[in-house]
């Protein structure tokens, strides 16, 4: 009877360890799995943002100062609708994107151009350190 009880007891012991195991394993997974997966949408994010500001840039200097090409309105949209303007950066560049399609002269514009590439780079480094972040897990 002794061997019995033993037996059972050792029995659920060995099923609660195997069982904490298994959970602690999947939480693990699943983290890594989801730091993998949004690590790998903001890299997509970061590379279309990059992307679409250099052709915004390029297209708008074509006509730094008259009609602007359908490609830069496409690549602005696309760059404007990636913002989210709660943040500051965000709201900067936004900001500066809006001035830009309005600039005047040469000298106007190639001031917005500058801060917009100012304003981008540090935007694309924050979110570039972000991702880096959550490659390793961490938040």
């Amino acid at each position: 009877m002794e061997d019995w009880i033993a037996g059972l007891i050792g029995a659920l012991v060995g099923s609660t360890l195997t069982f904490i195991a298994s959970y602690l394993t999947l939480r693990f997974n699943y983290r890594q799995l989801f730091a993998q997966t949004v690590s790998q949408s903001r890299n997509c994010w970061l590379n279309k943002m990059r992307e679409n500001i250099a052709i915004m840039l390029a297209e708008g200097r074509k006509n730094a100062c008259s009609y602007k090409s359908k490609e830069f309105y496409v690549a602005k949209n696309e760059v404007l609708l990636r913002l989210n303007t709660s943040e500051p950066l965000h709201l900067m560049l936004f900001h500066e994107i809006e001035k830009i399609e309005q600039a005047k002269d040469e000298n106007l514009y190639n001031q917005y151009e500058e801060n917009i590439l100012k304003i981008s780079e540090e935007l694309l480094k924050r979110e570039w350190e972000r991702v880096k972040k959550e490659a390793k897990g961490e938040r």
